[in-house]
């Protein structure tokens, strides 16, 4: 048996795996001016979702985004002045 048909053996042996990569990254839109922005103030969890709070570059609006356990988007509130934070 020659080396290359060896080799050719070998190769259809091994199958051949996927490596799973990690998913895009969206930036957060300002719900007020509707303007991206790229990198949330601070981060964290509470509960079962992952918040993370940015203050828009152009409006200067401040908002939290909160994500599910998968890191899909489920909610975001909005700061309203003497209201606090509500749903937008």
């Amino acid at each position: 048996m020659s080396e290359n048909s060896r080799l050719q053996q070998a190769i259809k042996r091994f199958k051949p795996i996927r490596i799973k990569t990690e998913s895009v990254i969206v930036m957060a839109k300002c719900p007020n001016c509707k303007k991206e922005n790229p990198k949330p103030a601070k981060t964290w969890k509470y509960g079962q979702f992952k918040v993370q709070a940015y203050t828009c570059n152009h409006c200067k609006t401040q908002y939290r985004e909160y994500l599910g356990k998968n890191g899909k988007h489920k909610f975001t509130l909005k700061l309203q002045k003497g209201k606090g934070y509500k749903k937008v």
